[in-house]
């Protein structure tokens, strides 16, 4: 080991871990699809002697640091912005309003006010806009990482890190009702109350988005979650897009905030806008730690991100044109092709249930059109076989003084015997066969009433088979049952009424 480590220093190495650091930063920067050896570090924060060097490697623009040592080298005052001393006030402002960075030595140094001020006024020139909130939230942790000094050197790599930075920026963060659905997915996998309790806030914050999730993760996305959590785990949220930068499908920064707004769940679940959600993220973020973070997405997430992790990895590269937080860029990640494939799937799937549900109304509608023709062809037949009403005629009476005593009525048999009734009463209606002679009065009656009982046990049976119908084959089953009562109330009186007259003319 005294020979290896002797070794070492010959080298110029002091311990075998930097030996280690150097050969791994110079084989990615030979070749950066080699990233996937840190797919290792997933869930895991890099160590802080990789950090700087993996950071500058994966994250930094090295076109835009080679056009600002050109600029020093051609016309070193055109790297200063005109609104120089502004952006030396503001700097001095926000680091002092950073409660989560108050313990970095380096950004409260003179040193590191003078870097992130060189820093932010050559960025001014370079996009060419006022700066914002968010350009000096996300410079405050790339210049908390410790440089030597503020020359040159120094400047050029904050400056090609914070492009890298907002590039990344730009390309992972909530920018559409999509990507802001994923957050909710996340969310709702733990805490599914949570999720709901989110969608219901009052969206108070001015601005284009109304909806209140974008309005809670947009300002957490676009400042980095500088301002609301601690130094080190931002770190931590960087070393997890760093390990996995090769990827395209994979996206540490939705589970992130998912995971934050969890473990925030007891304040944010008594929020009921926006604007004091944030305010509570902010106030109790900074005690979040990086081992509730590790523990809460071994629990809940770390499957999801090792299945981003295993895809195929892609090389990285990088964009030489600016891309600044207020742009948007169209980017079609794993994530979104697999969201937009699910929801053609879906609208597939309700096109076919809606085409079957107009077929079945379709076919009830066809059985309903026989139906009420079948039933109009009974009625036309019934009406037709109807006989005429009997008309009774009415016989005078004589008036008689006195009328004589009753005779003794014949007995029974004797007059069924002279009376051809009881030979009408022998035929009992059936119709059934040839008709070789018109039918009788019986007949017709006993026929009408055979055809009112089958009309009514088809009704009842159409009932039965068409629930939806039921009202109306109820009624007109009752104006059937009707009319049946009263013609066979007229056929007895009918037939009452001749007996009468029969054995009137008799006597």
């Amino acid at each position: 080991i005294t020979t290896v480590q002797q070794c070492l220093l010959t080298l110029g190495f002091p311990s075998i871990n930097s030996a280690a650091s150097e050969v791994l930063v110079t084989l990615i920067k030979k070749d950066k699809s080699t990233v996937f050896v840190l797919h290792q570090f997933l869930n895991q924060p890099l160590p802080a002697s990789l950090r700087p060097a993996l950071w500058n490697t994966i994250f930094g623009n090295e076109s835009v640091g080679a056009a600002y040592m050109d600029a020093v080298r051609d016309k070193p005052y055109s790297t200063l912005s005109p609104q120089e001393n502004i952006i030396k006030e503001k700097v001095k402002g926000f680091i002092q309003s950073t409660p989560g960075y108050s313990g970095s030595e380096f950004l409260h140094s003179a040193t590191g006010h003078q870097l992130m001020m060189k820093s932010l006024s050559y960025w001014h020139i370079h996009v060419g806009r006022p700066l914002t909130e968010a350009d000096y939230k996300v410079t405050i942790p790339v210049v908390a990482l410790g440089w030597e000094d503020d020359s040159a050197a120094s400047v050029t790599r904050v400056v090609a890190l914070l492009s890298g930075l907002f590039n990344l920026l730009q390309s992972l963060k909530a920018s559409d009702t999509t990507t802001l659905n994923i957050v909710l997915q996340y969310v709702q996998l733990a805490k599914p109350d949570l999720s709901e309790h989110i969608m219901l806030l009052r969206a108070d914050l001015p601005g284009g988005n109304t909806s209140p999730t974008a309005q809670l993760v947009a300002p957490l996305h676009d400042k980095l979650f500088v301002g609301y959590l601690s130094e080190e785990v931002i770190k931590y949220l960087l070393d997890q897009c760093v390990i996995g930068n090769d990827v395209a499908s994979y996206n540490p920064l939705f589970s992130f905030t998912a995971t934050i707004l969890c473990l925030l769940s007891p304040a944010l679940s008594q929020c009921n806008n926006v604007s004091s959600a944030l305010s509570h993220i902010e106030q109790r973020g900074g005690s979040i730690t990086i081992k509730q973070i590790q523990h809460f997405v071994q629990t809940h997430y770390l499957d999801s991100l090792a299945t981003q992790l295993s895809t195929k990895p892609t090389r990285v590269h990088f964009n030489t044109k600016p891309i600044t937080l207020g742009e948007e860029r169209e980017t079609e990640s794993a994530d979104n092709r697999r969201l937009l494939k699910e929801l053609e799937d879906l609208k597939k799937k309700l096109a076919e249930e809606k085409k079957q549900r107009n077929d079945k109304h379709i076919v009830h509608r066809n059985e309903i059109g026989v139906l009420r023709a079948e039933n109009d062809d009974l009625r036309r037949r019934m009406k037709a076989a109807k006989p005429a009403p009997a008309v009774v005629p009415i016989i005078p009476v004589a008036p008689v003084a006195a009328p004589p005593p009753p005779a003794a009525p014949p007995p029974e048999e004797e007059l069924l015997e002279e009376t051809p009734l009881a030979e009408e009463e022998e035929d009992d209606g059936d119709i059934s066969g040839p008709l070789t002679a018109p039918l009788g009065q019986k007949q017709v009656q006993n026929l009408w009433l055979d055809v009112c009982k089958n009309v009514m046990q088809r009704v009842k049976r159409l009932a039965f088979k068409n629930p939806a119908r039921k009202q109306e084959l109820d009624r007109l089953t009752f104006l059937l049952n009707k009319q049946y009562e009263e013609d066979r109330a007229a056929a007895e009186l009918e037939l009452f009424s001749s007996e009468i007259l029969r054995r009137s003319g008799k006597r």
